[in-house]
């Protein structure tokens, strides 16, 4: 059986039951996806901090759109929920809410990676 580390009082970092029915159970695709996300989206949170920096809101939306989509191919509904209220602060272009929630992305972006290392890539 395939299951997610627990944390207390929370749901579950990541959800790899229904990642892998949808991927017909293929384990090394799901182990393909989990690596692109630990070599992607540190990248990506470092192009959300620079567009911060530079004030490019369409770099920081499609950087948390793409984070986001990563982070749904394992059911990461923190990371997932965090990405989107950068991704759609982003379109609306309002910089005080993304700085205030970068910071909870970057948190839960590094518990799937955890996640991800000890359940699928140890």
């Amino acid at each position: 059986m395939v299951s997610s580390r627990q944390n207390p009082d929370s749901d579950p970092v990541i959800h790899l039951a229904p990642a892998l029915a949808r991927l017909e159970n293929d384990r090394e695709l799901l182990c393909d996806l989990a690596q692109f996300y630990l070599e992607d989206g540190p990248v990506l949170l470092q192009e959300i901090q620079r567009g911060i920096e530079i004030r490019d809101f369409e770099l920081i939306t499609r950087s948390a759109h793409s984070l986001k989509g990563l982070a749904s191919n394992f059911d990461a509904h923190a990371t997932v929920a965090a990405a989107l209220i950068i991704e759609m602060s982003g379109r609306q272009r309002d910089l005080e809410t993304i700085q205030q929630s970068l910071p909870e992305l970057e948190q839960q972006s590094q518990r799937v990676i955890a996640a991800l290392q000890e359940e699928l890539l140890s």
